[in-house]
């Protein structure tokens, strides 16, 4: 063993090769390390973390020596040991969990603006029939034809909103519905359908759909 210390810390060092007139190699004793002791000053000792603990002594900040390790050339040694397997391993599970909880979290917001957007585009067809009930005391007879309920043109999916394929006519009782499209599985094909309902002061609507699910109810108000 200590061959091996006298071995591992030539290789190390390699100061009194390099600097035979500055360093003088002193003992190398396997309990303590190895003293080093500049023939210029007195040096202090630093410890290096090492399988064996092993003392360099280091020149004195106030005795310059040009050629002598500093404790600057340590500490950067220390700072390119890189990152442990623990800590990346941590890394990655924070990762993970962020993951697993933010991503659908994400695609239910996407899913949401997309129905929102289908939902907007009912809203001036309820004005209109809306707006007819009040003027002739109720829905009971309700033209079938969105011009009649002065629209100045039947809605057009375009026109409306990316996430319809189509608008239904009235029917005689003010009921319609709208079809989703451009959603998603599940969600493209399926149906809303408004159905009003005329109290003493205002109108409310109930929406039926043919797909429910968390986010249908949330922007629909599907039951």
């Amino acid at each position: 063993m200590p061959m091996l210390v006298r071995s591992f810390l030539l290789k190390l060092c390699r100061i009194r090769l390099k600097y035979p007139a500055t360093v003088n190699l002193i003992s190398l004793k396997p309990s303590h390390g190895a003293a080093f002791r500049s023939n210029a000053g007195v040096f202090w000792s630093h410890t290096l973390k090492l399988a064996r603990p092993l003392h360099v002594n280091l020149p004195d900040a106030a005795i310059p020596c040009s050629t002598c390790p500093t404790q600057g050339d340590f500490r950067m040694r220390k700072l390119q040991q890189g990152f442990t397997l623990i800590e990346l391993m941590i890394v990655v599970a924070i990762i993970g969990i962020l993951a697993a909880v933010a991503i659908p979290q994400y695609q239910d917001y996407v899913t949401r603006a997309k129905l929102s957007k289908a939902a907007s585009a009912a809203d001036p067809l309820k004005m209109a029939i809306a707006q007819y009930a009040q003027e002739n005391a109720g829905v009971g007879s309700v033209p079938t034809t969105w011009t009649s309920l002065g629209l100045t043109a039947a809605p057009t999916v375009s026109a409306q909103s990316d996430s319809l394929s189509a608008v239904s006519a009235p029917s005689a009782a003010g009921v319609f519905s709208i079809t989703i499209a451009g959603v998603g599985t599940n969600y493209d094909g399926s149906t809303v359908t408004y159905t009003p309902q005329v109290n003493s002061s205002n109108i409310t609507w109930g929406t039926a759909c043919s797909f429910a699910n968390a986010n249908t109810k949330k922007v629909f108000s599907c039951p």
